[in-house]
């Protein structure tokens, strides 16, 4: 969803995926619920634009209901395996993960999200946890969740509170 915030929530700067090239399954409004659905198989972390740097792939599986209109509930869970610690393009980062460990990582994320538009109240909720695994630390979690509620009393006027909550867990080594 597009945020109606100045700034988009802080897991997009640190665990969100944001570009990817490879093959894409989707489906919209199937059935009552209005249940749609996202499955991919694309180049993953480690690439850019130009150059795949690793042989695996990344794999998102994501899907949602609309079961009524201004309504919209979703999941979704991302993996994807990095030969070295690296970021590639296709993610977007701070710069600030651990360059120095150069191993390979487990990249998981889990992510919920929940949206109510109606004619005067807005909410928009996101959660992801971030699930990294090294040789060296094991497994470390890492958690966001970002709260939006705006109240519409005049068109184009719409007054709102915003909660965006960020913890990266001491050994993520990725995410940091």
């Amino acid at each position: 969803l597009f945020f109606p915030t100045i700034d988009r929530p802080q897991m997009f700067s640190y665990f969100l995926p944001i570009h990817t090239l490879g093959l894409r399954a989707q489906g919209q409004n199937l059935g009552k619920l209005n249940f749609g659905y996202d499955v991919q198989l694309g180049n993953g972390i480690e690439s850019s634009d130009v150059f795949d740097s690793g042989v695996n792939y990344s794999f998102l599986a994501a899907m949602h209901i609309k079961p009524e209109y201004g309504t919209r509930i979703g999941a979704s869970y991302y993996y994807d395996h990095l030969s070295t610690n690296s970021y590639g393009v296709h993610a977007h980062s701070h710069g600030a993960h651990n360059t120095e460990y150069q191993g390979p990582v487990d990249f998981q994320m889990i992510a919920l999200s929940i949206a109510r538009f109606e004619k005067k109240i807005e909410i928009l909720s996101e959660t992801a946890l971030n699930i990294t695994r090294t040789d060296t630390l094991g497994y470390a979690n890492s958690f966001s969740t970002y709260l939006y509620v705006g109240y519409n009393f005049k068109e184009n006027h719409t007054p709102y509170i915003m909660r965006d909550f960020l913890h990266i867990g001491e050994n993520d080594l990725h995410s940091e």
